[in-house]
């Protein structure tokens, strides 16, 4: 079985696929930690345009600090010449996810429950804006959610 690699990080598995991007489970080797690795998609790796966007919006996001939004932790080129960008990993999965768990076991959404996730998405758009830079696919699938730190 072979051992599909990037760089230092041993691949996992595939957790999300887009037109632009394919996102990946990942271990950094180096520092044994679970990452995520979003890697440009080849045909898109040769237009220069997008190419450069996707770093840039890599190198920016690297700049925002906020405990409500997900970490660069590096970014790289792929033997392929694929760019791709190593992120810190949202250990419990999409909002939408987490909604449909909760309602497959009878639960409904409170005002409180509403309010929680409304500020929290409130304070990371607020810090991607402060950045300089737009979601432009803000949705239940794309809101990533983690544990609180030492959790």
């Amino acid at each position: 079985m072979t051992v599909e690699r990037i760089g230092r990080y041993r691949l996992e598995g595939v957790i999300g696929v887009g037109s632009f991007v394919t996102v990946h489970r990942a271990i950094d080797e180096r520092l044994e930690d679970v990452v995520v690795l979003k890697v440009l998609a080849e045909n898109h790796s040769l237009n220069p345009e997008v190419r450069e966007r996707f770093i840039a919006e890599g190198r920016s996001l690297r700049r925002v600090s906020s405990p409500h939004v997900v970490a660069v932790h590096d970014i790289g080129e792929t033997d392929r010449q694929q760019p791709y960008l190593v992120l810190e990993h949202a250990d419990r999965g999409t909002l939408a996810g987490r909604v449909a768990e909760l309602r497959g076991h009878g639960w409904t959404a409170g005002r409180q429950d509403v309010l929680a996730v409304a500020r929290s998405l409130a304070a990371a758009v607020g810090a991607v804006h402060a950045g300089g830079l737009v979601h432009r696919d803000l949705s239940p699938g794309n809101i990533l959610l983690t544990h609180p730190p030492g959790r």
